[in-house]
């Protein structure tokens, strides 16, 4: 199981842009007509503090738990998990964040291979 962190979800691009403009980084997918952001993905969710005060967010963020089958990413995510869990940097926890949403994007989704 792994956790997806959601900043938010919207029915409008233009509107999720604007939106997420004050954010140094952010992932996006379409789904069911809705445009959903991630920032963060992790195996562990107490990594949601750090990653909110990475980005500087007070607001609650929706955690949605999923189901992910491909062993390459989820060994990967560990790796980064670690490091957040070792980091109070901001910029370091933002980038592993960038590679996992990265790699989330290229292995997971990319490959469809989701278990609901």
């Amino acid at each position: 199981s792994v956790y997806l962190f959601q900043y938010g979800a919207y029915k409008n691009e233009n509107i999720m842009k604007d939106n997420c403009k004050d954010l140094s980084s952010y992932f996006y997918y379409k789904n069911d007509n809705m445009y959903h952001v991630l920032i963060g993905i992790s195996s562990n969710k107490e990594n949601l503090d750090k990653i909110k005060k990475a980005y500087n967010i007070n607001s609650d963020i929706y955690v949605k738990k999923e189901e992910i089958k491909n062993n390459e990413f989820i060994e990967s995510l560990k790796q980064y998990d670690n490091l957040i869990k070792s980091s109070d940097d901001s910029a370091t926890i933002i980038n592993a964040e960038k590679q996992v949403l990265a790699k989330y994007e290229s292995l997971v989704l990319n490959s469809e291979q989701i278990a609901y």
